[in-house]
């Protein structure tokens, strides 16, 4: 009852990032959690992109490889879905291409295919059972086994070069994103813990940050620090299992070595992986 601040971590952020807003290219406090207006936010970033910018050609190719009525996704909810993800795992664009490029190693483990023996080897492996090879081996003749290396070798392609555009997309859609939020004035729960995280990130110029700042008043980040870590000497977290990892790095801004730490929680009991809960950080606490 005497604590400083009582609330869900949501609260807290929020409270933190209505000091920060002006500085990070708002004209006034943004509407957070309007689900209506951001979705109609991720609707124009898609619809720009597709006809007015320079990755318009790449939609094009990944609307053709992924079509709506095959997929439970479109191109445009998949991008709206990674964005998010993006922010809620604190990751570049590049961190992004490299997850998704071992998702395709992890297919095809010696790389693009040569021969009928390593496309054996792959299924083999993916499917985790020795009794596949000569299943594969018999089922498949001589006669059809450059033809299915060739189309092998296709897809393989085919994977690296969409894996290429959608990363090429992703990059361009943050930024569209990131100047449509200012423009609609609206962001997301997950927006906030992001910029915040962002803005007070170590050491890092605000041009390399997560999202890029023009300028950061170091005056004013020095002040809302100070505020809090002389306003708090403990931080209690429970239901910690649920706490992201863009959340954990908001956070941690908030932290000094002086500080007494206490979480609780039940890795059993995360209810929140729909958001990217990370409950591993919990249990490596």
């Amino acid at each position: 009852r005497q604590a400083p601040y009582f609330g869900t971590i949501d609260s807290f952020l929020r409270a933190v990032f209505e000091d920060i807003v002006l500085d990070l290219g708002f004209d006034e406090q943004p509407t957070v959690g309007d689900d209506l207006l951001l979705s109609r936010v991720h609707s124009e970033c898609y619809q720009q992109l597709k006809s007015t910018s320079r990755v318009s050609q790449q939609i094009k190719a990944l609307e053709s490889a992924y079509p709506e009525e095959e997929y439970k996704s479109s191109v445009a909810e998949m991008l709206e879905t990674t964005v998010q993800y993006c922010r809620d795992q604190q990751l570049t664009t590049n961190d992004l291409k490299e997850r998704l490029k071992r998702t395709r190693n992890s297919v095809y483990r010696s790389g693009r295919p040569t021969d009928f023996d390593t496309i054996v080897a792959d299924v083999e492996r993916s499917v985790g059972s020795p009794n596949v090879r000569p299943t594969v081996w018999n089922g498949v003749t001589l006669a059809e086994r450059p033809r299915l290396v060739q189309a092998d070798q296709e897809l393989y392609d085919e994977w690296e070069n969409r894996i290429d555009d959608f990363c090429a997309v992703v990059d361009a859609y943050r930024r569209q994103y990131q100047q449509q939020t200012r423009d609609y004035g609206v962001v997301s729960h997950s927006d906030v813990a992001y910029l915040v995280a962002t803005y007070f990130e170590d050491g890092v110029d605000t041009a390399s940050r997560l999202e890029p700042i023009d300028e950061v008043d170091i005056d004013l980040q020095e002040r809302i620090l100070q505020k809090f870590h002389t306003g708090l000497e403990s931080l209690i977290i429970d239901e910690a299992q649920d706490v992201s990892a863009n959340q954990h790095a908001a956070l941690s801004n908030f932290v000094t070595p002086e500080m007494r730490v206490f979480v609780c929680g039940d890795i059993f009991q995360s209810i929140y992986l729909w958001r990217h809960a990370e409950p591993t950080l919990f249990q490596s606490a």
